[in-house]
């Protein structure tokens, strides 16, 4: 942990800090920031449940998050630095991607915030603008000429973002200038992926259409996209790829078959649509210890219809 995250003095939210905010009243926000008295203070993570506030912001961070535009203002006037971060590395600027208010990007933007900089996770305005499906920062920063394809420690781009939050919008967008509907993550995640385990099959469907492979590259045991959809007991998803003809008897990285994932992971649905759809059960699944009393059953009652 960097030592500058506590030297600083704390504020908190309490119920008139938070009708400042929201109203963005500058007027009742200083006669409360007399009390904090220092214009860099951090937010105390008591009482606080937004997972995106519970790092210890500094005091801009908090405004700018809540869309408080005026107070940021008066802030920056008065001294509040730009380049302090929460104890997760994310700058002002981040949460002014994560905030939905593309004016407070401009805004900093313009008062010298580095728009390359990332977090302790390599992870960019962009990323958070994705991630929180904020739109107009994404178009702004293609607009200066941000790479649409940047990656954070893990190798997940804006795409990958935009998928496991269900940024449709964005991501359209992203595909429309030029973003690789297949890009992998270094653990070869492909948004598709994301799309049908979160079981947002719209998004799926708008990925296949830009030319996302159904049955995912075939010299990559991770990426299989029929896989995925069982995890998550998504017959949907399963369906919406079977539109392609796609091989079920695909296998992921252990050599396991999609339907073998689904009865050893209890995925019920998503075994029973297999089977009835084609699914061969194999000598494995025949004889896995590892299946639930509920799958063992469904096996052996589909062996005798068939």
């Amino acid at each position: 942990m960097h030592e500058e995250i506590y030297s600083e003095g704390e504020f908190t939210l309490d119920p008139y800090m938070v009708k400042a905010l929201n109203q963005d009243d500058v007027d009742q926000f200083q006669n409360l920031f007399i009390s904090i008295s220092n214009v860099n203070s951090r937010l105390s993570p008591i009482h606080i449940y937004d997972p995106l506030l519970r790092s210890r912001p500094p005091i801009l961070s908090v405004c700018i998050y809540a869309g408080a535009r005026n107070i940021v203002h008066f802030l920056l006037m008065n001294g509040a630095d730009i380049q302090l971060y929460d104890s997760k590395g994310r700058l002002p600027l981040h949460f002014a991607a994560c905030s939905g208010n593309t004016d407070l990007v401009v805004d900093l933007l313009q008062f010298g915030c580095d728009m390359n900089s990332t977090d302790f996770y390599q992870r960019n305005v962009l990323h958070y603008a994705a991630e929180f499906g904020c739109y107009e920062t994404v178009i702004l920063m293609f607009t200066y000429g941000f790479d649409l394809t940047s990656r954070h420690y893990r190798g997940w781009t804006p795409l990958h973002f935009s998928a496991w939050n269900n940024s449709i919008g964005i991501a359209k967008f992203l595909l429309e200038n030029g973003t690789d509907p297949e890009v992998e993550s270094t653990n070869n995640e492909t948004p598709l992926q994301f799309a049908l385990y979160n079981k947002f099959n719209r998004f799926a469907k708008l990925l296949l259409k830009y030319g996302a492979k159904p049955e995912g590259r075939p010299e990559t045991h991770h990426a299989k996209p029929l896989i995925w959809c069982v995890k998550s007991d998504n017959v949907e998803g399963i369906q919406l790829l079977m539109k392609y003809k796609i091989n079920l008897e695909i296998t992921n990285e252990f050599n396991e078959t999609a339907l073998e994932v689904a009865l050893r992971s209890n995925r019920l649905k998503a075994a029973e649509y297999l089977i009835d759809h084609g699914a061969k059960i194999t000598n494995n699944a025949k004889e896995s210890t590892m299946m639930s009393p509920a799958a063992r059953n469904l096996v052996k009652s589909k062996l005798r219809s068939h």
